[in-house]
């Protein structure tokens, strides 16, 4: 099986990662060794990275959008559909 790195909700083959998105990470405030971690598929470092980038920017929307897009790439089909089905639970709940 092929590694993945995803950014947000698009997926990007390791090598492949465009000049866009290392700009925007680098927007974002992630540091240089979670650029590299990214580009080359260091799941272990992104997240550490992405870890200290909301410690100190909390809330910032790169590291929670991409923590959780990795969470969600190493989940089981199982617990992909139940995360799924507790986000559309909450939109049906939202006042119209």
């Amino acid at each position: 099986m092929a590694k993945y790195i995803s950014v947000v909700d698009v997926e990007y083959k390791v090598g492949q990662v465009d000049d866009e998105i290392i700009s925007d990470a680098r927007n974002a405030g992630l540091s240089e060794a979670g650029i590299e971690a990214m580009i080359k598929g260091d799941r272990a470092i992104y997240k550490r990275e992405l870890d200290a980038l909301e410690r100190r920017v909390p809330g910032n929307v790169w590291a929670c959008m991409s923590g959780y897009a990795l969470w969600f790439n190493a989940a089981t089909t199982a617990e992909q559909n139940k995360d799924y089905r507790e986000i559309e639970r909450q939109l049906k709940c939202l006042p119209r």
